[in-house]
C-alpha cells in the first residue's frame, strides 16, 4: 500500500515520533541528531534542532509546559520548546516577502 504522506527531513533512521493532537504537531528525533516538528496536517516542517555527533534515540512530550524530551547516545536527557505554530507561520510569510532577518525554528 502506498503512504497517505511522506515527511522529508530525516537523513538516518527515525527512532521516536509524538503527536501533538491538540496541535496538529507531530515530533519526530532520529539517528541523524535531528529532532523535527511538523505541522501533521499540511507536511510543512516547523521547526528543527540538530545536534551533531549526537543520536536521538528517544523523545517524549510534556503537554502542560510544551517541552519535547530527546534521549540521546551520549547518555544526555536534552529537553527542548514546543514550536509555535503560529509564530513558525508568521517567520516563514516574513521570510517569503523578504522582511525577516532570520528564521524561526
Amino acid at each position: 500500500s502506498r503512504a497517505f504522506q511522506v515527511l522529508n527531513g530525516h537523513t538516518a533512521a527515525v527512532t521516536g515520533l509524538e503527536v501533538v493532537p491538540a496541535n496538529a504537531l507531530l515530533l519526530s528525533c532520529g539517528r541523524d541528531g535531528r529532532l523535527l516538528q511538523w505541522d501533521y496536517a499540511t507536511g510543512q516542517l516547523l521547526g528543527k534542532q540538530q545536534l551533531h555527533g549526537q543520536e536521538l534515540l528517544c523523545l517524549a512530550v510534556w503537554h502542560e509546559s510544551r517541552q519535547v524530551y530527546v534521549g540521546s547516545s551520549t547518555a544526555q536527557l536534552l529537553s527542548f520548546a514546543m514550536v509555535d505554530k503560529l509564530q513558525a507561520e508568521e517567520a516563514e510569510l516574513q521570510q517569503e516577502t523578504g522582511q525577516a532577518d532570520s528564521a524561526v525554528c
